[in-house]
C-alpha cells in the first residue's frame, strides 16, 4: 500500500523547534523519534527510508505523520488518552 497524499510543509519555526527536540539530551527518546519522522518526510524521503532512519513500522510512521498534521508540533509531545483499565462487569 502507497501512500502518495503526504505531504507535509514545516514551518521555519516548526522546523527550529523539532530540531531543538532531537539536540535536546533531555528530550524523551519518543519525541525524538517522532520529530525526526515528521523532519524526515517534510525533507522528502519516503516512508521505507523514515522506517529504517527511524526503526519504526509503516503504521507507525503514518500515525505519527498525521497526527502532525492534525495538530501540528504539540501533538507529537503528548500522548492520546486511553481507558485506564477494562470495564466492569455488571452486577
Amino acid at each position: 500500500m502507497r501512500r502518495d497524499d503526504i505531504c507535509i510543509y514545516v514551518s521555519p519555526a516548526d522546523r527550529a523547534r523539532l530540531e531543538g527536540i532531537v539536540a535536546d539530551r533531555n528530550s524523551a527518546s519518543k519525541h525524538v523519534w517522532r520529530a525526526n519522522i515528521v523532519l524526515a518526510t517534510a525533507d522528502g524521503l519516503g516512508t521505507n527510508a523514515i522506517m529504517r532512519l527511524t526503526s519504526k513500522s509503516k503504521p507507525c510512521v503514518w500515525r505519527w505523520q498525521e497526527r502532525y498534521i492534525e495538530t501540528g508540533v504539540d501533538g507529537l509531545l503528548h500522548d492520546k488518552t486511553r481507558p485506564s483499565r477494562k470495564k466492569r462487569r455488571p452486577r
